[in-house]
């Protein structure tokens, strides 16, 4: 589909593409201001656990499989974050 690294100009051209998941990661003020058309947030919290000492650590599978369901995300989708 596309390759791991995306410039602007080729991912505009797969934006309707039913099998492209768009994440954009950043603030929610961002998010609401600059996002991509069909753009999902996930605030970079999501993708942690946030349990101390190690609060970068993944988050548990039951938080991720939340998650994932939630963006709508399955084994066909071809994921795009920035």
């Amino acid at each position: 589909m596309l390759p791991l690294l995306v410039e602007p100009e080729a991912l505009n051209n797969h934006l309707n593409n039913e099998r492209l998941l768009i994440i954009d990661l950043c603030s929610d003020e961002n998010y609401g201001r600059f996002h991509l058309p069909s753009a999902i947030h996930i605030s970079p919290s999501e993708l942690v656990s946030g349990i101390k000492p190690a609060s970068g650590r993944l988050p548990s599978t039951e938080r991720l499989q939340q998650l994932f369901a939630r963006i709508g995300y399955s084994r066909d989708k071809h994921i795009v974050a920035y």
